[in-house]
């Protein structure tokens, strides 16, 4: 965040190290972070797109702080603001992304169509494209997505209750790739995430609080690319998403 304080910049990393030693150390490339945000309420992937949606009557908005590996660890911060359109079997939903938020610069439009629901046997399908324009990167990025949840209803408690997993194949940021994601719960309110984003591997931790009956809080913590130390990056992100 260049034009943070250094006094600012020391109660983010403060923040930063505070929620990572209550949630466990977890992880995800910030850049990327931000599309995993459908409707703002779904933390099942990290920084990979899935199958669902926001119908009309909901919107959102984010913010994620991230270190930047390349730059000495230091930080940096994206908005994205958002809504959905159509119905739940058949909606569309459109988000600005502001990519630098120091410079409040490195804006563009995201956009997914959610067109096949979740059945018993099969899974919610949606195509997106990520900076329509090629604005804030080299190229659009078009995917297309798949999510499926299993239930255990015999669990006694909703640790490993629900399980989701989520494939999906993108060119752009995703170099004609396969990605996906898996997340099981923890308890009521948080879940445990592994993802694949066609580069590398990425686990995190998502924790959600209603703050009304219409209104939901959910917050991100993850680390990005297990495998390659040289890529590391911690990112908080906090979203909330509501209905009209």
């Amino acid at each position: 965040m260049g034009g943070c304080s250094p006094s600012a910049r020391a109660v983010i990393r403060g923040l930063l190290f505070a929620a990572a030693l209550l949630l466990a150390p977890a992880a995800a490339q910030a850049q990327h972070l931000i599309y995993a945000l459908p409707g703002g309420v779904s933390a099942d992937n990290i920084s990979t797109p899935n199958g669902f949606a926001a119908p009309a009557g909901i919107f959102y908005a984010g913010v994620s702080a991230h270190s930047e590996p390349r730059a000495g660890d230091a930080l940096d911060a994206l908005a994205i603001i958002g809504a959905g359109t159509g119905s739940i079997s058949s909606a569309i939903e459109l988000s600005l992304v502001v990519s630098d938020v120091s410079a409040l610069s490195g804006e563009f439009i995201t956009a997914k169509w959610h067109f096949h629901d979740e059945t018993a046997r099969s899974p919610a399908v949606a195509v997106g494209i990520e900076d329509i324009t090629a604005s804030a990167s080299h190229s659009a990025t078009p995917y297309v997505a798949a999510t499926k949840t299993f239930w255990d209803t015999s669990a006694r408690s909703a640790f490993l209750m629900r399980k989701t997993v989520s494939l999906g194949f993108g060119g752009g940021r995703f170099h004609r790739r396969l990605f996906g994601a898996a997340s099981v719960s923890l308890d009521s309110f948080s879940k445990a995430i592994a993802e694949y984003d066609g580069q590398g591997v990425n686990v995190g931790v998502s924790v959600s609080e209603h703050l009304t009956p219409r209104a939901v809080a959910v917050l991100v913590l993850a680390y990005q690319d297990l495998v390659r130390p040289d890529q590391h990056a911690l990112t908080m992100s906090l979203a909330v998403a509501w209905h009209r």
